[in-house]
């Protein structure tokens, strides 16, 4: 067998690599299985924070949706969690501030926007829909 010089391997081989996925898009997996806290909407959806983003469940039909920055939270690492009556989640964060979630899109909120600190470690909705962190 002949042997072919170990530059000329790797660059056959890595040349194929970036040959073949120059054009691949870059994924970026977080990991959900760190449970942080959890809250509970009515009585069928748990809302879970992770090490690796927000994950709603479907108690009724064991279905899922994971929310990280991609979808506009502002930390994949929310470890605080409350509703509210008008259907809103609320993730705190250590260090980067809160997350407003009303069904559709993410509103951050940080000191900037007058919270006191942006390390929150509980948030509760008291039946006045006050918020508190």
């Amino acid at each position: 067998m002949k042997s072919v010089p170990f530059a000329l391997a790797m660059a056959l081989l890595l040349g194929g690599f970036f040959s073949s996925h120059a054009e691949e898009t870059i994924v970026s997996y977080t990991y959900s299985n760190n449970v942080q806290e959890l809250a509970l909407e009515g009585d069928y959806i748990l809302w879970a924070g992770t090490a690796g983003g927000l994950v709603r469940w479907n108690l009724t039909d064991d279905t899922y949706q994971k929310f990280t920055i991609a979808d506009g939270l502002v930390s994949n690492n929310p470890h605080a969690i409350a509703t509210d009556s008008r259907g809103n989640i609320w993730a705190g964060t250590w260090g980067v501030g809160v997350s407003r979630f009303d069904g559709t899109n993410w509103t951050p909120f940080t000191s900037a926007d007058g919270l006191v600190s942006n390390n929150i470690d509980a948030i509760a909705a008291d039946s006045l829909d006050n918020v508190w962190f």
